[in-house]
């Protein structure tokens, strides 16, 4: 996927149309009635953006087999797990000493 692409992407899937495709008629049948409500609601199409992300969650590595270019949405729900796990540490943290760390200068 390109960065910055336009278009409209079918809800509860990774699937994603540019109006080019949709002119074409290169998309499956399956897809044409959830895609036509998709554009009623929303005429105006999507701007994809594309983010770097670590698979492995580490800020440290990065080496290319490590790296990953996400769009915006696929990039949270890879990260939701350590997001909520940091935020949970950082609550309970702030509860016993009153004042939040910075993980960014532990090394791990």
């Amino acid at each position: 996927m390109a960065n910055h692409l336009l278009g409209w992407r079918i809800p509860r899937t990774d699937r994603f149309y540019t109006p080019e495709q949709f002119a074409g008629s290169h998309i499956p049948a399956d897809d044409v009635d959830v895609l036509v409500k998709v554009m009623e609601k929303r005429p105006k199409p999507w701007r994809i953006v594309l983010t770097i992300a670590h698979l492995d969650h580490g800020l440290i590595n990065h080496s290319d087999s490590n790296l990953a270019a996400l769009c915006q949405r696929c990039h949270l729900n890879h990260d939701r797990k350590t997001v909520k796990t940091k935020r949970e540490q950082r609550r309970r943290y702030s509860r016993r000493k009153k004042q939040l760390p910075l993980p960014f200068l532990i090394l791990a």
